[in-house]
């Protein structure tokens, strides 16, 4: 997936889950317009309203409508492995909400199981990514009960969450499974 489409998708993830957004770049990534930002808040109920112009609700409306019928498969190079907890770069820490990334294998579905009551507690925003179609995060969801899985790739931010393999979570700034 081209960044741009992974910033929008990463974005649209926050926006489902109540988050504030206004200018985030994937690292190397050059920007034409804001794209994403998260507030200071750190439960969804204390961040602002979302400020979006009416091509970024149009785009992020297409994606939405299309995603289920074309965008579809969401691959990444990651892997079911084990993540080294570490502290990002103050660069990209700052704005990067409490989120985790799954994939649709038993580990990461084990995983989110096990920690769903630490994700619920922070406010975590679910991503999902080397999944084949709608059908199995919709299967995943109902497995996990957790209400909403975003399909994302995962590469591009891979690199700037400094990770390989998953499944992990941040949070304040730290990666950790």
């Amino acid at each position: 997936m081209k960044p741009y489409l992974e910033a929008a998708f990463i974005k649209y993830a926050l926006v489902l889950a109540g988050f504030s957004t206004s200018a985030f770049a994937l690292e190397g990534q050059t920007l034409t317009s804001p794209m994403l930002t998260v507030a200071s808040s750190t439960t969804p109920s204390e961040a602002a309203p979302l400020a979006m112009s009416a091509s970024e609700k149009a785009e992020l409306l297409s994606i939405e409508k299309n995603a289920k019928k074309t965008l579809f498969p969401f691959k990444s190079m990651l892997t079911p492995g084990v993540v080294e907890a570490h502290t990002l770069s103050e660069k990209n820490a700052n704005n990067i909400p409490a989120m985790f990334v799954i994939g649709d294998d038993s580990t990461s579905i084990d995983w989110l199981k096990s920690h769903k009551n630490v994700l619920t507690e922070i406010h975590a925003v679910g991503m999902i990514t080397n999944v084949e179609s709608q059908t199995r995060v919709d299967a995943i969801q109902e497995e996990t009960g957790w209400k909403l899985l975003i399909p994302v790739s995962m590469d591009g931010a891979s690199n700037v969450f400094q990770v390989t393999h998953l499944p992990f979570y941040i949070n304040k700034g730290a990666v950790a499974q």
